[in-house]
């Protein structure tokens, strides 16, 4: 696998299971909240609009993560699934799960970066 800012890559898994398709997200700044025109009675007040910059792009998966996906790296694995064949994990078993993909394959990601869930902007 090839990384490389600006640009979309997949990471392939050797058991067969379909890779993970990674989409660039660059930096950026943007709005987000509702605007004063949209606002309804019982609104909360952390929903005014505020601006903030992304200074640093990443890559996020364009897919939900399929349970032979999960399996392959799960220390228990799991056969239940979405309609559209996607694993729906606890927290915790995810961040087991991301630990894992780290170990196998972030040395085929650029310096610095590792394999995650998304967070919210602060």
């Amino acid at each position: 696998m090839e990384a490389f800012d600006g640009k979309d890559f997949s990471l392939f898994f050797e058991n067969g299971a379909k890779g993970l398709r990674m989409v660039w997200v660059a930096p950026t700044t943007c709005v987000l909240g509702t605007p004063d025109e949209e606002w309804i009675p019982g609104r909360c007040s952390h929903e005014d609009e505020v601006e903030f910059t992304i200074t640093k792009g990443y890559w996020i998966g364009q897919y939900p993560i399929s349970v032979k996906q999960y399996n392959m790296l799960a220390e228990e694995k799991d056969s239940s699934e979405n309609e559209d064949g996607s694993k729906l994990c606890e927290w915790r078993e995810i961040i087991k799960w991301c630990f894992q993909l780290n170990k196998k394959y972030e040395v085929q990601l650029p310096k610095g970066y590792h394999f995650s869930l998304p967070s919210e902007a602060h």
